[in-house]
């Protein structure tokens, strides 16, 4: 418990990892780019999401840091799709164990 009796959310041999994901917007061309840590995402689990998101939109590494560069069409809410590949990046890895 911290001061305040309260647990931590985070248990404290975790507290040093940094799981990060940035997500940066250019709405009028229906694209995003996203970075994903490396040294949490897993590569595979990546490429998982992207052939299974391929109905939604295009999606692609175009880096090794794992900058993902996701474009939709004009109906597309490019916003929502990216939060939702993250999410689904996430949920690939925890059914692969891998988190």
């Amino acid at each position: 418990p911290n001061k305040a009796g309260l647990l931590p959310l985070v248990p404290e041999k975790r507290k040093k990892m940094v799981i990060s994901m940035t997500i940066v917007m250019e709405q009028q061309k229906k694209k995003a780019r996203i970075r994903l840590n490396r040294k949490f995402y897993d590569r595979d689990s990546i490429m998982s999401s992207i052939g299974e998101f391929s109905g939604l939109c295009e999606a692609r590494i175009v880096s090794e840091d794992f900058d993902i560069l996701v474009s939709g069409n004009d109906d597309t809410d490019i916003l929502k799709i990216g939060l939702e590949f993250c999410n689904h990046v996430l949920a690939t890895m925890k059914c692969k164990n891998v988190v």
